[in-house]
Parts: structure tokens; sequence; C-alpha cells
């Protein structure tokens, strides 16, 4: 079971500019997010929430991994394969 929310803006959280640069001589992204106390308790507890409703719904086992980071929108990856002129996204 995994859980996918939203969460809680923090002013620590951002994006700057790294010192790294990609082949293009331009700097990438560096990102910066930390969850807040309250956020993480409520992850523990809407997962918590999820097994209880999975057992009730007849389930006899219930397995999660850890919280981690999910990408948002349709970056990352996928975007990073495509040329250029194929991408999708960012485009005017």
């Amino acid at each position: 079971m995994t859980l996918v929310c939203e969460d809680i803006a923090l002013p620590e959280n951002r994006v700057t500019l790294s010192d790294r640069v990609d082949s293009n001589g331009i700097a990438c992204a560096h990102t910066h997010h930390d969850l807040a106390p309250t956020a993480a308790a409520r992850w523990v507890q809407r997962m918590s929430e999820g097994e209880e409703i999975l057992r009730a719904a007849g389930a006899q086992e219930v397995w999660s991994g850890p919280r981690i980071g999910m990408p948002s929108g349709r970056g990352g990856h996928e975007m990073t394969l495509q040329h250029p002129s194929q991408q999708l996204w960012s485009r005017a």
C-alpha cells in the first residue's frame, strides 16, 4: 500500500540553482524539501487507516514501503529521455 497526498508548504522548501551544469552549460535545479512533523504524523495516521480499510475489506496481508517523495506533474524521467523537439511540456 502507498499513500499519495498533498503536503503543507514550508518556507524552507525551495528550488535553487545547483553549481552543477548540464551538457549545455545550464545550471541544474536543486530541490530542498522537508516534511513538517504534523504532516509526517498525518501520513502515519492515514497509512494506519488505509490498513484498517484493507483488512475490513478482507485483506489477509497488508504491507507498505517507507515514506518516499514522489515526482509531481509530468516531469522527471520521461521528459529527460525525449529530444526537446518531441517534448510536450514547457513549450509555448
